[in-house]
């Protein structure tokens, strides 16, 4: 029979010999935890909390180009990890992240000084800095404001040497070699105060360089796919300011759906120029190409003048049919963009549309207007209307009306200049019937 090997390490905890162990040493196992929450109460106090703000966007998939055009070729560039990888890529990239910190107040940070710890005063600051820079050399570094009353104030800041630079008044415009400053206060009670425990420096604040701002951002924003399927992503960004981060990390998923926004009104201005275009092409051909078939009919007397008058009445009822025709969609799609300007209902546009209108691309951009719109009602029941999801949502829908006002003003117009054509052909015959009925 095999026999246990027997461990010469005791595997099994025993509390009973931790408490006559603990007994023994009762000074140490009391100074061990003394010291242990010591350490857990200066980490506490002396480090700054760090904040975590959180944003999800959820991205457009709708392929104006595509749905306009109507070709299948398009859909090998849509595909939509592709997209959704361009997407994370832009909002990491300068572009959108300079435009957040143009928008923010970033060209100054303002700071106050604690026993230990240093404080950032992100629009909380009791006091403002304008600044007219002369010089760069004083970008990056602290320059230290100490108030003397609620009107006077001391300046102390290095640049290429020491200076200490005092007293100057509130609210005037101060020349120095490397800039011109103007110092407002806003609350000079908190200032007051914080001045009473700090007996020097308390407060001084910081040009910076938005460059180098930037970078710093870029570097501890993350930016990763929530949801592949539905096109989901999410934002964070840490910092010691909880209003800073919320405001990037915000800022980011506003300036994203703008860029957005422009480029998606771009490519559609685009397209409706090339429909313009190939619209007046086509009329200019159509026309060309009926006035020399008339002229080679005259030239050549291919039609005696009882065959013409028969014809001509025909192609009279046919240009007033065609004429009707032009008048039909032309106050309907006036109708429709006078309604869009409101609250669309766009199934009624749908149904108002079915039977009465052979424009597929025009019935396609109604049916997209309305899935945006249900899915808008839908997040609106689940979320406010200060999500991003919901801003996200509005953001496609304000772009699908924007490109199916001009679509249907497009449309209008090449109506329009149908109609024209065909009128003006409509008298060419009308004049040809008066004269052959006068004729014979």
């Amino acid at each position: 029979m095999a026999k246990k090997k027997i461990s010469p390490i005791n595997e099994d905890f025993d509390f009973k010999l931790l408490v006559t162990i603990a007994r023994k040493n009762l000074l140490w196992f009391t100074f061990f935890i003394l010291m242990a929450i010591l350490i857990a109460l200066l980490i506490l106090r002396y480090t700054a909390p760090v904040y975590e703000s959180t944003a999800v966007i959820q991205l457009s998939e709708q392929d104006n180009a595509s749905n306009v055009i109507n070709s299948k070729q398009f859909k090998t560039f849509t595909d939509q990890n592709n997209k959704l990888a361009s997407s994370i890529e832009l909002m990491r990239s300068r572009v959108i992240l300079e435009r957040v910190v143009s928008k923010l107040p970033f060209q100054i940070s303002y700071y106050s000084k604690g026993e230990i710890l240093t404080f950032e005063l992100y629009k909380m600051s009791p006091f403002t800095v304008e600044l007219r820079m002369k010089d760069s050399s004083l970008i990056g570094k602290p320059i230290n404001i100490d108030f003397l009353s609620s009107n006077s104030f001391n300046l102390n800041y290095n640049s290429n040497s020491t200076h200490t630079k005092g007293p100057f008044k509130t609210d005037e415009w101060l020349s120095f070699p490397e800039a011109d400053m103007k110092i407002t206060i806003y609350d000079y009670k908190t200032i007051s105060l914080l001045q009473q425990d700090l007996n020097k420096d308390a407060f001084y604040f910081v040009i910076n360089s938005i460059p180098e701002l930037t970078s710093r951002i870029s570097k501890s924003i993350v930016i990763t796919p929530l949801n592949v399927d539905a096109q989901t992503v999410q934002i964070k960004l840490k910092d010691k300011t909880q209003q800073k981060a919320s405001d990037i990390v915000n800022g980011i998923a506003i300036e994203f759906n703008k860029y957005d926004l422009e480029k998606n009104s771009e490519v559609a201005d685009k397209i409706l120029d090339f429909i313009d275009n190939t619209i007046a092409s086509i009329d200019i051909e159509l026309s060309n190409s009926e006035n020399s078939l008339e002229r080679f009919k005259k030239e050549n007397k291919i039609l005696n003048p009882e065959m013409s008058a028969g014809i001509i009445m025909h192609q009279l009822q046919e240009l007033q049919t065609e004429i009707y025709a032009y008048e039909h969609e032309i106050n309907l799609y006036a109708s429709i963009r006078k309604e869009l300007q409101g609250s669309p209902d766009v199934s009624k546009f749908l149904l108002s549309l079915s039977g009465r209108s052979d424009n597929n691309i025009i019935l396609a951009q109604l049916d997209k207007l309305r899935v945006l719109l249900d899915q808008r009602d839908q997040i609106r029941l689940q979320a406010t209307e200060k999500s991003e999801l919901y801003k996200s949502v509005q953001v496609q829908l304000e772009n699908q009306q924007l490109l199916l006002n001009r679509m249907l003003v497009n449309e209008g117009l090449s109506y329009k200049a149908k109609k024209i054509v065909s009128f003006k052909k409509y008298k060419n015959r009308k004049q040809i019937w008066n004269h052959s009925s006068a004729t014979s």
